[in-house]
């Protein structure tokens, strides 16, 4: 499949995202409705039958799970403690939080 400098630029800026805000492109405040529309937005634009870049699947996965710990409440509450507790904690992988697997969780696009 092909793909755009744009798709690929894209990806890299996911791969580059130091948490799940910078992912979906919120701010730490973002209402269940912002959360939900960056999310489709992003979706949309890393799913992999419409965008072939390198890393595109990795970056629609980081998507979901940045949505599935965000639009949950009691998810989004003790992300926010983990980050303010270890802010400077980075694997240097594309999955930011594997050694927290209770953040990792794969969220279906049909869910929403």
């Amino acid at each position: 499949m092909t793909y755009t400098a744009e798709q690929l630029d894209g990806v890299r800026r996911i791969k580059r995202c130091r948490n799940y805000y910078e992912i979906l492109g919120v701010g730490r405040d973002a209402s269940e409705e912002e959360l939900k529309k960056a999310y489709r937005k992003q979706a949309l634009k890393f799913h992999p039958d419409k965008n072939g870049a390198p890393g595109a699947t990795d970056a629609f996965k980081e998507i979901g799970n940045a949505f599935a710990v965000l639009s949950n409440p009691e998810k989004r509450l003790r992300y926010k403690e983990f980050r303010s507790d270890h802010k400077h904690v980075s694997t240097g992988q594309a999955r930011h939080y594997d050694y927290y697997t209770d953040f990792e969780t794969e969220i279906i696009p049909e869910e929403i």
